[in-house]
């Protein structure tokens, strides 16, 4: 009955921003639409939106083409929930001094090829044992170069790994912001996994669970009522008694 409403907005257009939004679609909860900004006509439509966004993806933005970052500022003022996908049309010195949940220290141009690693000890959502063994087997993403410090109360779900180390940089990390829940991933080239996950099992259930895991964990809102009253059915004919269920915090 409730559709959760996300928002992708893109600096320009990217492979990766397909990947995302066949994962996210894959679902019939979310009601996806997509903006790119180099396209005038995307524009002009999410300036006439109404903005109620439960969640916002934002695409390699900050960017380095300034006039995207006008319309982003005027999304992330609006206190909702976010997701940072970083690449290489992003402003990082801009992102440093706009998100809340990582400083990266880079230099320009100098970017790292990685895999992802597993945090077992994340603990906001779970994955699937399958998935958890599938990063193994994912290709190389391609990340900022340079030095990487979680700002406080940032919990990391994949770090990233170089050769046979597991680093302490985070590929993707949340954050719980207030009210509203943070996430950023670090690396581009995800559409890389979509493709190998079907290579491997014919399907792209893999995929699309830590895609739509991460898009429910963070268009989620917590419900911190002291009352619950809840129907137990939607739907009662009139010969029936009408029960409710009520919890009281």
């Amino acid at each position: 009955d409730g559709q959760e409403s996300i928002a992708l907005v893109a600096s320009s257009p990217h492979p990766d921003i397909k990947a995302l939004r066949s994962a996210v679609e894959s679902n019939a909860n979310y009601d996806f639409q997509q903006f790119i900004l180099s396209n005038p006509k995307d524009v002009e439509s999410l300036k006439n939106s109404p903005k109620k966004f439960d969640l916002v993806i934002f695409h390699q933005l900050p960017s380095k083409r300034g006039v995207d970052n006008t319309i982003a500022n005027e999304l992330s003022a609006l206190n909702i929930s976010t997701l940072n996908i970083l690449g290489s049309q992003n402003d990082l010195r801009l992102f440093n001094n706009t998100n809340s949940l990582v400083d990266i220290d880079a230099s320009a141009a100098e970017y790292d090829q990685i895999t992802a690693a597993f945090n077992r000890n994340f603990e906001n959502f779970k994955l699937s044992d399958e998935l958890q063994l599938s990063f193994d087997q994912f290709p190389p993403l391609t990340v900022p170069f340079g030095k990487y410090t979680n700002k406080p109360e940032t919990s990391t779900l994949l770090y990233q790994r170089v050769g046979n180390i597991t680093t302490s940089r985070p590929l993707l990390a949340v954050k719980l912001d207030g009210d509203v829940k943070r996430a950023v991933f670090t690396g581009q080239g995800i559409w890389k996994w979509k493709l190998t996950d079907y290579a491997n099992n014919g399907s792209n259930v893999l995929f699309n669970e830590l895609i739509t895991k991460l898009v429910q964990y963070l268009s989620s809102k917590d419900d911190k009522r002291k009352v619950k009253i809840y129907p137990l059915k939607n739907e009662y004919s009139t010969r029936e008694s009408i029960v409710f269920e009520t919890q009281i915090y």
